[in-house]
C-alpha cells in the first residue's frame, strides 16, 4: 500500500474516532429514561413533540435476571432466569427528529402454570391450565419515530411500534401461544408564538393465540378452566367444548382486540406546561371465522397534565375504560350438504368499569435525582354467566412509591420504597325467580388466588449501584424486593447489566 495513502487513511480515522467522541454528551451519567422524561411530549402519543426539545441521546444494553419468592400469583413462576439486549435513541437534525429502539428478551420460568396466555388478564377472558412446568418466553419488540418541519409553524409524524411475543411449554399438556402487537400514530403539531396545539390518530391492534396439544397417555386427562369474568367459567378436560382450545373448525384460542380513537396536545413554547386528552374504541372477539365465541367492546379515556419550574416537574393523569363481553349464542346447521355456523344472538356476561388516577412529583438536578408518585385504582366488574345469577366484585387500591438517584464522581446510588394495599367488596344475587336450576361454576384455587393477591399489603423496596468505569460504559446491579403477609418468603429480583450511552 502506498504509504501516503495508509497515512491519509490513518488521519481519517483518528478524526472520525474523535468526532464520535464528541458526539458523547457531557451529562453521560444521565440515563436515557432521564433524559426522554424531560420532554413532557413524550409522556403522550404525539410523536411530532419530539422536535419540541433539543436534547439527543442514544443507549445500548444488555442484562441477565433472576427472579424468586413465594410472593406471586398463580401464573407467575417460581423462579425464573431472563438474559435481553437492547438499543435506543433519539437524534434531531436540522429539519427532522428520528427516535427508534430494539430490544429483545429470553425467559426461561421453572414450576409456571396459570394463565396460558401471555398477560394475564388482558383479555376479558382466560384460560388456566394446572400442571406445573417448565416454560420459555421470548419477546421481540422495535419501535420507531419520525417528526418532519413542514414550515415555521407545522410538523408533522408517525410512530410505529411493533412487537411479537411467543410462550412455549413442554409438559403433558403442551401449549404454544404467539402474540403480535402494533400500533400506529400518525401527529401534528401547529406552533404559534407561545403555543403548541397537537392532534394524533391512535390505533391499534393485539392479536394472539393459544395452540395446545397432549402428548403421552395418562390415567386422567389433563383439565382446563376458562375463566369468563371473576373466576366463573367451564371445568373440564382440555378437549372439551367448554375450554375452547380444541375446536373443530378452529386453530387454537384465538382473540382479536382493535382500538382505534384521537387525542389532542397543547403545551408552551418554553415547555413549562402540557396537558394531552384522548378517546378510543376498544372492539375485540375470541374466535374465528364463522365461530366467534365472544365479542366485546367499550370506551377508553384518559388526560395528562405536566408542569415543570426549575428541578422540579408535577405530572397527574386520569384514566376510564369500561367493556361489556357477550358470548354468542350459535349452533352448526347443514345447508346444502355443507356445515356452517349460524349465530342466534348473544348475552352480557360479564362487565368491566376501570378508573386510574396517577400523581407524581420528579426532581431533577445535576446530582440527585427524586421521585414520589401516588395512585388509586378502582376497578368494578359484574359477571352473569348464567340467568338469573349475577356476581359483582368492587377492588380500590392504593399504592405509593418513592425512588431517589444520587451521582458522586463515577458512582451512582439508587434506592427505591413502594407499598400498596388492595380493598375488596363481593355481592353475589339473583335478579329473579325463574332461570336455570343449575348455578354457575366457580373455580375455587383461581378465585382463592385472585382475591388474596389483589388485596395483599405489600411492600416494596430496591437498590441499584451504576459504576462509569469509562465514558459513557456502566455496569449496573440491581435488586428489589416485595414482601406481603402469609405469603412465606418475599419475591425478589437480581439483576446486572452493561450500558452504554452515548
Amino acid at each position: 500500500m502506498n504509504v501516503k495513502a495508509s497515512h491519509s487513511m490513518k488521519n481519517r480515522f483518528i478524526t472520525a474516532a474523535l468526532a464520535f467522541l464528541t458526539l458523547i454528551p457531557c451529562q453521560a451519567q444521565w440515563s436515557y429514561d432521564r433524559t426522554v422524561r424531560r420532554n413532557f411530549w413524550n409522556d403522550g402519543a404525539n410523536v411530532s413533540g419530539i422536535r419540541c426539545d433539543t436534547a439527543q441521546i442514544s443507549a445500548a444494553g444488555i442484562s441477565a435476571g433472576y427472579e424468586s419468592g413465594d410472593f406471586r400469583t398463580l401464573s407467575q413462576s417460581a423462579r425464573e432466569w431472563n438474559v435481553s439486549v437492547n438499543a435506543k435513541s433519539i437524534r434531531h437534525l436540522d429539519r427532522f427528529s428520528m427516535k427508534g429502539g430494539f430490544s429483545f428478551t429470553d425467559t426461561e420460568a421453572e414450576d409456571m402454570c396459570g394463565s396460558m396466555f401471555l398477560t394475564p388478564g388482558l383479555f376479558p377472558v382466560d384460560v388456566f391450565e394446572f400442571t406445573p412446568g417448565h416454560k420459555t418466553f421470548q419477546t421481540y419488540a422495535v419501535d420507531g419515530g419520525i417528526a418532519v418541519d413542514l414550515g415555521q409553524s407545522w410538523t408533522a409524524g408517525a410512530g410505529l411500534d411493533l412487537t411479537a411475543r411467543n410462550a412455549a411449554k413442554r409438559k403433558d399438556l403442551r401449549y404454544s401461544a404467539y402474540r403480535l402487537d402494533i400500533t400506529v400514530n400518525p401527529s401534528v403539531i401547529y406552533s404559534t408564538g407561545h403555543i403548541r396545539f397537537g392532534g394524533t390518530l391512535l390505533f391499534s391492534r393485539n392479536t394472539e393465540t393459544v395452540s395446545a396439544e397432549q402428548t403421552g397417555f395418562t390415567a386422567t386427562a389433563p383439565f382446563a378452566f376458562l375463566d369468563e369474568g371473576l373466576s366463573l367459567g367451564n371445568w373440564q378436560v382440555w378437549t372439551g367444548n367448554g375450554s375452547r382450545l380444541k375446536e373443530s373448525g378452529v386453530n387454537g384460542l384465538p382473540v382479536r382486540q382493535n382500538r382505534y380513537g384521537a387525542s389532542v396536545q397543547t403545551s408552551t413554547v418554553d415547555g413549562t406546561f402540557y396537558a394531552d386528552a384522548g378517546f378510543l374504541w376498544k372492539d375485540g372477539s375470541v374466535g374465528e371465522r364463522q365461530v366467534i365465541w365472544y365479542r366485546y367492546n367499550g370506551p377508553e379515556a384518559m388526560a395528562h397534565i405536566g408542569f415543570r419550574h426549575g428541578h422540579s416537574a408535577f405530572r397527574a393523569e386520569l384514566s376510564w375504560s369500561r367493556l361489556d363481553n357477550r358470548e354468542t349464542v350459535q349452533d352448526k346447521v347443514m345447508e346444502g350438504g355443507i356445515s356452517i355456523v349460524r349465530e342466534y344472538g348473544s348475552n352480557l356476561i360479564l362487565s368491566c368499569s376501570d378508573i386510574n388516577i396517577g400523581l407524581e412529583y420528579d426532581y431533577s438536578s445535576e446530582k440527585l435525582n427524586a421521585t414520589v408518585a401516588a395512585g388509586f385504582n378502582d376497578l368494578r366488574r359484574q359477571a352473569a354467566p348464567i340467568y338469573p345469577y349475577v356476581f359483582a366484585r368492587q377492588l380500590k387500591t392504593a399504592s405509593l412509591n418513592i425512588q431517589t438517584q444520587y451521582r458522586h464522581r463515577s458512582l451512582e446510588y439508587g434506592v427505591k420504597f413502594g407499598c400498596s394495599k388492595g380493598f375488596a367488596t363481593d355481592n353475589e344475587r339473583t335478579v329473579s325467580e325463574g332461570g336455570s336450576s343449575s348455578t354457575p361454576y366457580r373455580h375455587e384455587d383461581v378465585w382463592y388466588d385472585a382475591c388474596k393477591y389483589e388485596t395483599a399489603g405489600r411492600i416494596d423496596a430496591g437498590a441499584t449501584l451504576s459504576w462509569n468505569f469509562t465514558r459513557g460504559l456502566y455496569a449496573i446491579l440491581s435488586g428489589s424486593c416485595s414482601y406481603a403477609k402469609d405469603y412465606g418468603k418475599p419475591r425478589y429480583y437480581i439483576s446486572t447489566g452493561l450500558n452504554y450511552i452515548f
